[in-house]
């Protein structure tokens, strides 16, 4: 009896010992459970965050090719605009070299007979003063 009394003792004391590391586990994988269900949380919080902003740049992005939309037909009529000046000014360049070239023959018309009238006058003057020598 005495050895069944103490086998009975030593079943119970291994009993509380299996028992005492069940609830340490049990708490152990609570402990687990509650950190898991705050990240879940905290993983939540973040989609909903990423998911906001994912529609306000949607937003956005509509707002910005809708700007583009409209500028498009600015920027074609800015660059046939270019296209006119820049004819323009090659128009206006050969223009103005013409002008110029026309100013050059002019200006040397002029100097050739201001130079021919300078040798007149100087034909002249040597005239007069063998006129006046005699």
């Amino acid at each position: 009896v005495v050895s069944l009394t103490h086998r009975i003792a030593t079943l119970e004391e291994q009993l509380r010992g299996v028992e005492a590391e069940r609830a340490a586990e049990v708490r152990k994988l609570e402990d687990q459970v509650q950190l898991s269900a705050h990240r879940v949380s905290e993983l939540s919080t973040v989609k909903a965050t990423l998911e906001g902003r994912f529609e306000q740049l949607g937003l956005e992005m509509l707002k910005l090719r809708k700007e583009l939309e409209e500028l498009r037909p600015k920027l074609r009529s800015a660059e046939g605009q270019i296209d006119v000046l820049k004819s323009q000014r090659e128009s206006n360049d050969s223009a103005l070299e013409l002008h110029i070239q026309r100013l050059e023959e002019a200006l040397r018309m002029e100097e050739e007979r201001s130079a021919r009238a300078n040798t007149r006058s100087e034909d002249q003057s040597v005239k007069m003063g063998e006129v006046s020598a005699l």
